[in-house]
């Protein structure tokens, strides 16, 4: 057999499992690669560490979202054994859950019984972790007997890390073997205070055939055709540590609004609604969404990316949506985007925050324009809306000519603010308000000039910055 080598990281489909706390876990994979979108997931905040027994019966992991669907290497189809990641996180560990599905258990390779040999050459998990700004990455591989081997990456250079306090907890059944893995925060040189945001990917290497046995290698992100390694970090997904005592599907508020940063490319996206080209994969990513009347964190999170040619500006938005279903969005508001599901992007002077022009985008891709100078005004922008939906997302690409933007581009950074409103289901539906830049919970609006308890996106001075790509 060959060495091969691999890498982990998680985001894909959101999920709960479906269990109780004590219950054998019962997985649902999923090979559905067309409606998983952007590789992304969170550590869930744990009240109560998991037992390690490697079953995942404990009540962590029934809260925790799931990193599913993943691919054949190198190939734009789904593995054909399917693999569930979730990932929890206290003060002193970070907890990883893997169930790998088998068919053919008694086929099972777990020849490797010594620390630090080559376990990727059995039936084996891959997880690696590192940042988005590069660095160090920090990989650890697990075969069915719960033997590791971890690896610590300098560019192209393989290092030892071996993590002091690692545990390792494995177990079987008649048609999948699982893990569980507390890895002490101390040993991951990572930031990792609540929002902290980590580049990963989760691989797998497994076995079939009874007398030549076939290496197959599968990934949660998805590293391109003809890939025949896992070491792209530049097209791993994204883990997201979560807020204390949070719903698994709201990511922690940063600590001050931020700033986003626009990546410079040479071939513009298609756009399709579709965010899973290599673009957007590789573009940085706005996350962490208030609620406006609460200043908690959004019920529904909402992902950005910005990317740039020299004419165009370009958005990739994807709003998670558990509830589908109630997805609001009217043709016969047409001028009135504000009144359905809707996101609105706000770009702005940073020197005369009071001009503004702002972009409402409903799921059906239709739109609404203004400009706002100490009011609203008129910009009718010759721009491209694309709107896709998934099981539980809608998601937007949209592009904006610089010279269609009544802005400064010599500029080097512009005020940004991404917002979205949407609705839960109840007796009868309610307006939520969510937005990327922390925005007074009561405010006198700039627009209308009216106080509102529910809070408006229109109050500039609160804004972030966009960092215009140069290079």
């Amino acid at each position: 057999m060959t060495h091969r080598v691999i890498l982990i990281t998680c985001f894909s489909l959101v999920g709960t499992v479906a269990c109780l706390a004590g219950s054998p876990f019962v997985p649902k994979f999923s090979s559905d690669l067309k409606s998983k979108g952007p590789a992304m997931v969170q550590a869930v905040r744990a009240d109560k560490p998991p037992v390690l027994d490697g079953k995942l019966s404990d009540l962590v992991w029934a809260q925790a979202q799931q990193a599913k669907a993943f691919y054949s290497l190198g190939k734009n189809e789904p593995a054909d054994e399917q693999t569930i990641a979730m990932f929890a996180y206290d003060d002193k560990n970070l907890y990883v859950g893997v169930v790998c599905q088998d068919p053919e258990m008694e086929y099972l390779v777990a020849a490797h019984t010594k620390h630090n040999s080559d376990v990727n050459l059995d039936d084996s998990i891959e997880l690696f972790l590192g940042m988005d700004q590069g660095g160090a990455w920090y990989q650890l591989i697990v075969n069915p007997a719960g033997v590791t081997t971890e690896l610590k990456w300098v560019g192209n250079v393989r290092k030892e890390w071996n993590p002091r306090g690692l545990q390792v907890k494995t177990s079987k059944s008649d048609s999948s073997w699982s893990l569980e893995l507390a890895i002490p925060l101390d040993q991951i040189p990572l930031e990792h205070k609540p929002g902290s945001a980590w580049k990963m990917n989760l691989c797998r290497n497994y076995y079939v055939g009874e007398e030549d046995y076939v290496g197959i290698n599968s990934s949660w992100a998805d590293l391109g055709l003809g890939s025949k390694s896992y070491l792209k970090p530049e097209l791993f997904g994204t883990l997201i540590l979560g807020q204390k005592n949070s719903p698994a599907s709201q990511p922690a508020p940063p600590g001050i609004t931020g700033v986003a940063k626009c990546t410079k490319i040479q071939t513009p996206p298609k756009l399709d609604g579709d965010l899973n080209e290599d673009v957007w994969k590789k573009a940085a990513k706005i996350t962490n969404f208030w609620e406006v009347s609460s200043l908690e964190p959004a019920q529904k999170q909402t992902i950005a990316s910005i990317v740039c040619t020299d004419t165009t500006l370009y958005f990739g938005i994807r709003c998670e949506d558990p509830d589908m279903e109630y997805l609001v969005g009217l043709k016969e508001h047409k001028n009135n985007q504000w009144q359905d599901d809707c996101v609105e992007i706000f770009l702005g002077d940073p020197k005369a925050k009071e001009n503004y022009v702002n972009l409402m985008i409903n799921p059906l891709g239709l739109y609404l324009a203004q400009k706002q100078d100490k009011g609203a005004g008129t910009w009718n922008p010759k721009i491209e809306v694309a709107v896709k939906k998934g099981t539980d997302f809608w998601s937007i690409e949209v592009g904006i000519p610089f010279s269609q933007i009544p802005l400064d581009r010599t500029s080097n950074r512009w005020a940004l603010n991404i917002c979205r409103s949407f609705y839960t289901e109840s007796d009868s539906y309610v307006r939520n308000k969510s937005s990327w830049a922390k925005l007074n919970q009561v405010a006198r609006s700039i627009y209308n000039n009216t106080a509102d308890n529910s809070g408006f996106y229109h109050q500039p001075k609160k804004f972030g910055t966009l960092l215009l790509g140069k290079e």
